[in-house]
C-alpha cells in the first residue's frame, strides 16, 4: 500500500538512492514539495529464473523495436532515393483529414 502524502514523489535519484540503502537504514531525502523518510525493512530474495526470463523478453522486445526502426529508415531512405531521381512523385491531398 502506497502510504505517501501527494506532492512527495520519488525523483529517479531518490529512488537510486532508497535502492541503495542497506536494512534497517533510514535515511531522510528532500522531494518536491516535502522530505520522505524512507525505512529499509526487508530485502526479499530474487528470483534469478524469473529474472532471466524477464531479461530475455525485453532483450527481444528490444531487438523487434530497433529492427521496426532500421525497416522504417530503410524505406523512408528509397522512398527520397526514389523521388530525388523521379522515378515517383508522391501527392498528398492536404484537403483530406486523416
Amino acid at each position: 500500500m502506497d502510504m505517501r502524502k501527494p506532492g512527495a514523489e520519488l525523483s529517479d535519484g531518490m529512488a537510486l538512492d532508497a535502492l541503495n540503502m542497506n536494512v534497517g537504514e533510514i535515511r531522510t531525502l528532500p522531494g518536491k514539495k516535502s522530505f520522505l523518510v524512507i525505512l529499509v525493512k526487508s530485502r526479499p530474495e530474487v528470483d534469478l529464473a524469473g529474472a532471466k526470463e524477464t531479461l530475455a523478453k525485453i532483450r527481444k522486445e528490444m531487438i523487434r523495436a530497433k529492427r521496426g526502426r532500421a525497416y522504417s529508415q530503410f524505406v523512408l531512405a528509397l522512398k527520397k532515393q526514389a523521388e530525388d531521381k523521379g522515378e515517383i512523385q508522391i501527392f498528398v491531398d492536404l484537403g483530406k483529414s486523416l
